[in-house]
């Protein structure tokens, strides 16, 4: 009809409401999006001008005309806006519910939202009395192909790219054309949104992704989507893990937004297929090391070690012991030593000489063999370096040999290396690596006796990076306390110090016991030696775990143990170090932090 009008008629125009494109000439398209939500929390007249706000807050008086949007709730409205997207029909479905049920019995039950959000007007098309009937007429529109692309895309979180949804939601994985087609088609229906970049990326809205998921489940075929999914992902990883990973701030770009799928695949294997996930979370660990979320890392890994068995290919176990060093350096550092052995002599079987060179560095850095047997170490990783490896590899075995130096107290040799070691870092721009040569600067400076200078490095290491929160700034706050506690600037420690414990907690207190020393100094420092004398004790209990990791703290313990000494007879010393082993992490992190001028009671 569209099409023979403005054919058969001058000067014409039409407006046209519709789902999707008519696709007739002389067609233009203006795609209405969802109601506008405030991105941050607002006062409730400011709230009012967004279209979100308005239609709840308008279907909300007409079903309780006590209801009235102040600065007390509008946080909850906005947030109740945001879960549902700005979408007109299911805000107003919300906004009758709200005389039952209350903003927080909204919140909480929109988990089930296709359960609460019912019972639209009588009057209304079946298809706007609920949310699911909208979303069943909707989707009966749909021929079978695209019904099933559609239900298949539900398992992505986050969104996902053409590439995945290929692979994960086509009939035949190599025919690429036949889901971008139905991908072209289920945009227009506003089935699936795109953000209109240059390299598009995909999504559904939550309400489009639940019921995709229950239609998934209809077809019970959602085990077989999700393995789909994470074979996708294991081969999108796999193709990072060889290159130069850390120089690339595009891959690191190209990778962060498959987090949230990556993390639901994870769990998916966790529960259906530990081989597949073992192979996954050794090849996207990288991942999860750039964006300094080494706690949960940790958290993966150790979930799928049960899964670590003979079955499992030799490079694959290989990948997932030696990749797992990297998130217990600093936290439970002979753990680092136990997975390195595992790695070499799974290299070893897989004959892969570069992981072998790495999980061999890995075991000298940990400190966990005698020095002997790490110089052997030394010598094989020298035997097996090819001199076209990227930088980032070669550098493992200097951060090796580092690690003797300070076991050895040869820091001179140390602080040359380490500054050879920057210079070639920060003429290659890589600041991971420019970054970790200020950290051992730092504290081989403060084992060589220059407290002053070590001071001077960790202020300008920081000041570089405080947009780049994670282990480094935790690192470094923990090192600059130190030198300014060796200098006795007591009150300037105190502040790198509440950093410290705030970054730490907030990682799941990585590198917590690697600092032990300097809280113990730090609490002597401020007169308090019965809390110094705790936590020695606690130094004493954790020690162990980030032995040889900090060259410099053998001086700030003499320092602390000295204080100590002066002020408590030695059995009360030898008692409140006994009390310190049965201290946990939030309780160092009180007494350290705790009021100056503590009793001196013996």
């Amino acid at each position: 009809m569209a099409q023979a009008i403005l054919t058969g008629c001058d000067d014409v125009r039409m407006l046209v409401t519709s789902q999707a494109a008519l696709k007739v000439e002389g067609e233009r398209l203006f795609r209405l999006g969802a109601l506008a939500v405030p991105a941050t929390e607002i006062s409730a007249d400011m709230a009012l001008g967004y279209g979100a706000v308005a239609l709840f807050v308008d279907q909300a008086k007409a079903a309780d005309r006590s209801f009235s949007l102040n600065d007390s709730n509008v946080g909850s409205v906005i947030a109740l806006c945001c879960r549902l997207e700005g979408n007109a029909l299911a805000i107003k479905l919300a906004a009758a519910r709200l005389p039952l049920l209350g903003l927080p019995g909204l919140h909480a039950r929109l988990a089930e939202r296709f359960k609460v959000l019912g019972g639209g007007p009588r009057t209304a098309p079946v298809r706007q009395q609920t949310l699911l009937s909208a979303m069943e007429w909707s989707h009966g529109l749909l021929s079978a192909q695209e019904q099933a692309v559609f239900r298949r895309l539900g398992v992505f979180s986050g969104g996902f790219s053409l590439d995945l949804a290929v692979a994960v939601a086509g009939d035949d994985p190599h025919d690429e054309w036949a889901v971008l087609d139905v991908l072209q088609e289920l945009t227009d229906r506003s089935f699936v949104m795109t953000d209109g970049q240059d390299a598009p990326r995909y999504r559904l809205l939550e309400s489009a992704r639940e019921y995709a998921l229950l239609k998934l489940d209809e077809a019970r075929e959602r085990n077989l989507t999700h393995e789909r999914q994470a074979r996708a992902l294991l081969l999108l990883f796999e193709q990072s893990y060889e290159g130069p990973w850390g120089s690339s701030r595009y891959r690191l770009a190209q990778f962060k937004p498959e987090l949230d799928n990556l993390r639901l695949t994870l769990d998916w294997c966790a529960e259906n297929d530990p081989p597949l996930g073992v192979a996954l979370i050794g090849a996207s660990s990288e991942l999860f090391l750039h964006l300094s979320l080494r706690y949960e890392a940790r958290r993966r890994f150790a979930m799928f070690e049960p899964a670590v068995t003979s079955a499992i290919p030799p490079a694959t176990a290989a990948r997932y012991w030696q990749r797992r060093c990297l998130f217990v350096f600093n936290y439970r550092s002979p753990l680092v030593y136990d997975f390195a052995v595992k790695a070499t002599e799974l290299h070893r079987k897989a004959g892969d000489e570069s992981g072998l060179y790495t999980a061999l560095g890995y075991a000298v850095m940990s400190a966990g063999a005698p020095v002997d047997e790490s110089r052997a170490m030394l010598v094989e990783m020298k035997r097996l370096e090819h001199s076209d490896w990227p930088f980032n590899q070669l550098q493992v075995r200097m951060f090796a040999q580092l690690s003797l130096f300070g076991r050895e107290g040869r820091h001179l040799e140390s602080r040359s290396l380490i500054e050879t070691a920057l210079s070639c870092a920060t003429a290659r721009g890589l600041k991971r690596w420019v970054a970790v040569c200020m950290m051992f600067l730092t504290d081989t400076t403060l084992a060589l006796g220059d407290a002053e200078e070590a001071v001077r490095f960790a202020r300008e290491a920081l000041a570089g990076n405080r947009l780049s929160p994670g282990p480094f700034i935790i690192s470094m706050t923990g090192g600059l306390a130190a030198g300014l506690l060796v200098q006795g600037r007591v009150a300037e420690a105190r502040l790198a110090l509440v950093e410290f414990f705030e970054a730490s907690r907030s990682r799941e207190w990585d590198y917590l016991s690697v600092f032990a020393d300097v809280f113990a100094l730090f609490a002597a420092h401020e007169g308090r030696p019965e809390t110094a004398a705790r936590l020695i004790g606690y130094s004493d209990k954790v020690n162990q775990l980030s032995a040889g990791m900090r060259v410099s703290h053998d001086r700030v313990l003499l320092l602390a143990k000295a204080a100590v000494e002066a002020a408590l007879e030695r059995p009360a010393i030898e008692r409140l170090m006994v009390d310190g082993h049965s201290m946990d992490e939030e309780d160092v992190c009180a007494v350290t932090l705790g009021d100056a001028g503590e009793s001196r009671r013996v």
